[in-house]
Formats: C-alpha cells, structure tokens, sequence
C-alpha cells in the first residue's frame, strides 16, 4: 500500500511538472538571433562621382546612395598594461581593404578623398553598424597619379629642377660636384655640364638655355648651354645691385627676380635692370609669370603685379592668403597654374605638400576653393617642383631628413609654359 502511495505521489508531480513546463514555453523569449532586427537600415550604393574610374586630377570621389548613417563608428580600448587607448573602426568606407579618408557624409551621399589606392578592378564598401550587410559596387578603377623618377635613384640631394617646351627636365645637384642632368621625355640621362653655386632656382630662357640663382652669391645669374657635355661649365650672364634668389621669364624676354627684403629686380633682355619698391621689406619664396602677370610669393600670401607695361610693374593684388585659415603654418616653396588657368598648384613643406586652388583667376581665391591634392598619397615635402606635362617635384626637407629626391605628379592636366 505504502508503494502504490508513492508511486501515485510520483506520477501526480511528474504531471504537474510537465504540465508547468509546456506553459513556460509559451511566456519565454527564444533565442536573439531568432528575433527581426531592430532599428536596421538596408545599405545601397546608387552611383559614384566620377563614374567608373578615377583618373589622374581626381582630387575627391563622391558615393551616391542610402541609409549611410552609422558608417563611421569607432569604439575605443584601453590596454591597462601600457595605460594607452587604442581606437578601433569597425565600420567605415573601404577602397578593397583600404579606409576611406572622408570628407564628409549624410544619409544619402559620402565624399571622400582619393585612396591611396591603384587598382584595375578596385571594390567599394560601405560597411554600417545599422545594416544587415555591407553594400559594394565595383570593378572600380583607380589610375595611378605619382611615381619616383627611376633617374634619380643614387639617394643624393637635388636642388632645383626645370622644364622646356619639349618637355625634357634639368636637374641640379646639391652636393659637389653640382652636376647638371637633362632628362628627355622617354627618361634617358646625360650630364650637361656643372654648376659653379648651389642654384636656389633655375629657368630656361626663351633661348631654350638653362638659367639659375644662387644662394652664395645672390646677386648674380649664371647661363648653361643646353647641349653641353659633361666637361661644360656656366658662365656669368647678368648680375643685380641685390639679392636675388628666385625669377622667371616672360615671354618678351624680361626676366622678373627677387630675393631677401630687397624687392623685386627686372633684367631686361639687353640686362640693364630696373628696381621696383614692391616687397623690399619680405622675403620673396618664389616666383612666377602666367598670363601678362608677375606673381610673387611673399608674406605667407601669393600677390600678382600686371607686367603689361614693360616700365613699370602693375598695383600689388591680393591673389591667395594662406595666413587665413589650416595652412596658415605652411612655407611656400613653389607655385604655377594649370595651361587653361583654371587651377593653382603651390608646395609648401608640409607631410601632404601640394595645394590645389581651384577658379584661380578669380581673386582673391577664398578657403572654400583650396585644398590638399592626393592627401596622404604624395611624398612629404615639397622643396621645389615645375610643371609641364606633369609636375615635377623634388621632395625632401633637411628636418627632418628626407631623401631629396624627384618625384612625377600627374594631376591629369598640363602646366603653364615656362619661357
């Protein structure tokens, strides 16, 4: 009796337990990865601007689309070992594997700017901790824009370059002895001759000749044939009662110089000289002439003088003041205009070197019209370029130590002409 007690005591547990069991399967939350997603967003890309391939001159990329909010989180880590934060994107905009440098983003567009990136079949990726999954688009190509002149390979210092009309480069060295390179188009070598004074720029005349400045004695101008050999020197073609570190050529043959709180000197093509009281207080950076005008830099700003009458220099204009704004801590070293000059290109001595000033005929040029080119893909430091059918810049900077060596920049349009 006692048995059959407990055995009925049993089963009635055993029935109730099953049943509270059956119940609660009816008042428990499953599984999360069985439940709909919340606050998710479907991720699209629509287009891109410019459309299939990135040429060289395409400074910025724009992607067209929707639900990109969220696409740029990052968390942070702390390593209690080294007590350092460590900060970690897990979404982004990715060129293959590479992260986007973004500009600016909205729900429905991003821009960014150009990869550091060459691909023929390049794979675009908006990844956003909103969506479900990422969204890509491709094949995109991306065109390569600077390369290291395979001329200049020897790791030694170089001083100044120039460009003719043909497009073959002059290249100083900096170092003794102060070899004189022409380059031609197709990138074979010869040495022309040697310069007495480490140049701190250098021209060709209108004569198709090699002109240069020195910082030694800054008060004269040396001449190099062209066609010279190895074995040919300079010679002492003009000289100035001041300073003068910089010029260029008109196409008149004037040759507008100026140097260190001396102003700006004029050769004329006979080599008397004419002074001018313009900047005889600064220190003048570089020049240039563009389009009946001399353009100076000076005072952290960029001024242009016309040149039309050939007696006298125009009033002082306001072209670019890099005072007023991020790159108010970058030294010019160099500047010049695209052929139509629709477009400013300065270097300065800065880890992206090159500004891009777009609408440059339109002064003054406001902030909102410059900006950094190839951010993140160009060598650091500018220390001079000239601009033909690339631009050519010699990067390096003595600190901190850089090689200075010479470097091909193609900006997808050609340079004005140099005289």
């Amino acid at each position: 009796m006692k048995v059959y007690s407990v055995l009925l005591i049993t089963g009635f547990l055993l029935t109730v337990s099953l049943v509270v069991i059956v119940g609660c399967k009816y008042d428990t939350i499953g599984p999360q990865w069985d439940q709909p997603a919340t606050q998710s967003t479907t991720v699209t890309i629509t287009s891109i601007d410019p459309p299939q391939e990135a040429a060289p001159g395409v400074n910025i990329i724009t992607i067209h689309g929707s639900g990109f909010k969220g696409a740029l989180d990052s968390m942070k880590v702390h390593n209690a070992s080294t007590n350092q934060d460590t900060t970690l994107i897990y979404n982004g905009i990715f060129f293959n594997k590479m992260l986007a440098d973004v500009i600016d983003i909205t729900s429905t567009s991003i821009t960014l700017r150009r990869p550091d990136v060459v691909s023929d079949s390049c794979m675009i990726k908006v990844i956003s901790d909103k969506a479900i999954v990422k969204a890509s688009i491709g094949p995109y190509k991306i065109y390569p824009v600077k390369s290291q002149s395979s001329a200049f390979l020897d790791n030694f210092p170089l001083s100044t370059v120039a460009i003719d009309a043909l497009g073959n480069l002059y290249v100083i060295k900096q170092v003794a002895p102060l070899t004189v390179f022409k380059v031609t188009p197709t990138g074979d070598k010869t040495v022309i001759g040697t310069a007495s004074y480490i140049p701190t720029d250098a021209k060709i005349g209108p004569d198709g000749n090699l002109y240069y400045l020195n910082s030694q004695f800054q008060k004269r101008i040396y001449i190099l044939n062209v066609n010279g050999s190895a074995t040919s020197k300079d010679s002492l073609w003009g000289t100035s009662t001041k300073n003068v570190k910089f010029g260029d050529f008109a196409a008149n043959g004037y040759f507008y110089t100026g140097g260190t709180q001396n102003g700006i000197v004029v050769i004329r093509p006979d080599r008397s000289t004419r002074e001018e009281s313009y900047y005889v207080s600064d220190t003048i950076l570089s020049v240039r002439v563009f389009n009946q005008y001399l353009y100076v830099a000076a005072k952290g700003a960029i001024w242009r003088h016309s040149i039309s009458d050939t007696s006298k220099l125009g009033n002082q204009e306001l072209v670019i003041d890099l005072t007023q704004g991020i790159f108010g801590s970058r030294l010019i070293k160099a500047f010049s205009f695209s052929a139509d000059g629709s477009k400013m290109y300065i270097g300065t001595n800065s880890p992206d070197p090159i500004l891009i000033a777009t609408d440059a005929m339109n002064i003054p040029i406001t902030s909102d019209r410059v900006d950094i080119l190839y951010k993140n893909i160009l060598p650091p430091y500018c220390k001079q370029f000239c601009f033909g059918n690339m631009l050519y810049m010699i990067s390096g900077n003595a600190v901190p130590a850089v090689n200075w060596t010479l470097y091909q920049v193609d900006v997808g349009t050609t340079g004005a002409p140099y005289y």
